[in-house]
């Protein structure tokens, strides 16, 4: 099967209009304590299978859950792409995984987040360097006359890329930050999106707490805060 074709059609996926939604949150870490250690799974693990019930619930609101998975592009940790050590900035491979969107138990849904993404930090999808460069094309840093030509073109309808979203989960402090003399009390992400992809989730650890934000075009997501 293509790599082209892995990521199903969805309602997230099409032309991006530039108005932009966004909502953050956060829970405690402590409380998913007992679960990751007797499951022997990972805050990314439940960031995945979390994301993952909430676009279950939300597109079978719609009528649109896709009988496969979604499938998700996610950065982890990692050493540059040969040829490509010098660039500089951090590190990072791209893989992708799937989100267990067609699972109906939470639990069942945990261990397959688990599972895929022991299967993508083994056996990646796709070369590291050919998803660092899709990420290039997809991502807002395109120079002005190309983002035209995308546009004109109406390539959001036409381009299917092989992942329908993007999940980032950041360790962060563990202790208190501070700006003057005002404690900070969260740190929320606020992901770009890029034309065919109107969400993006990005989770960042601080102190005790995991601190969500997510993008969304309004437009294809008019709810975002309720997703």
């Amino acid at each position: 099967r293509s790599w082209w074709s892995i990521a199903p059609e969805s309602i997230i996926n099409g032309p991006v209009s530039a108005a932009r939604s966004y909502t953050f949150g956060s829970r405690a870490m402590p409380q998913s304590r007992s679960l990751r250690h007797a499951t022997g799974t990972t805050i990314n693990d439940l960031v995945i299978a979390a994301t993952a019930g909430g676009l279950r619930s939300w597109m079978l609101e719609a009528g649109a859950l896709p009988d496969q998975p979604l499938v998700a592009m996610i950065p982890i940790g990692g050493r540059a792409a040969p040829g490509r050590e010098e660039i500089g900035g951090n590190k990072l491979a791209l893989t992708l995984c799937t989100v267990p969107t067609h699972l109906h138990d939470p639990f069942d849904r945990l261990i397959a987040a688990h599972e895929a993404m022991v299967r993508a930090k083994t056996t990646p999808s796709l070369p590291e360097a050919v998803l660092e460069d899709m990420m290039r094309v997809s991502a807002p840093g395109l120079t002005s006359l190309t983002v035209e030509a995308f546009y004109r073109l109406n390539l959001g309808s036409r381009v299917r890329f092989p992942y329908n979203l993007i999940i980032t989960n950041v360790p962060g402090s563990a202790r208190a930050l501070g700006v003057g003399t005002a404690q900070v009390t969260g740190l929320h992400p606020c992901p770009p999106l890029s034309d065919t992809m109107s969400l993006n989730l990005a989770a960042h650890g601080y102190q005790d707490r995991l601190c969500f934000g997510i993008s969304a075009c309004p437009d294809m997501i008019p709810d975002v805060a309720h997703l």
